[in-house]
């Protein structure tokens, strides 16, 4: 795996938007590529369903299994990748999400 997939790629070329740039398109079409999806992702497609932001037209639980290919890792959030998102220096945004996946690519030598 030496990718990390964010949300929006994520969604985009699992609901094939058409929102995707080409030099993206064409890494995610890459016929051994394998991904990496930090399992917060998961909760936040979850949370933005619950809250109305985001329509899926299935349960949640069945869309998430159908967009957890099998060419896509979910990861872990582990003690040590929590740690790694606190030691971040002053980080662009304020999104603890975004803090976590990037400690994740970084423990796990992937490209966001």
């Amino acid at each position: 795996m030496t990718h990390l997939l964010d949300t929006n790629v994520w969604l985009w070329a699992y609901l094939d938007t058409g929102a995707l740039p080409d030099d993206i398109r064409s890494i995610l079409d890459q016929p051994d590529a394998q991904f990496g999806l930090s399992a917060i992702r998961l909760w936040e497609v979850g949370k933005k369903h619950q809250i109305g932001k985001l329509d899926l037209k299935q349960e949640l639980g069945t869309w998430l299994r159908g967009a957890v290919a099998s060419h896509i890792q979910v990861l872990p959030l582990t003690p040590g990748i929590v740690a790694e998102a606190m030691s971040l220096p002053d980080f662009p945004n304020r999104d603890p999400e975004d803090e976590l996946v990037v400690a994740t690519a970084g423990s796990t030598n992937s490209r966001c």
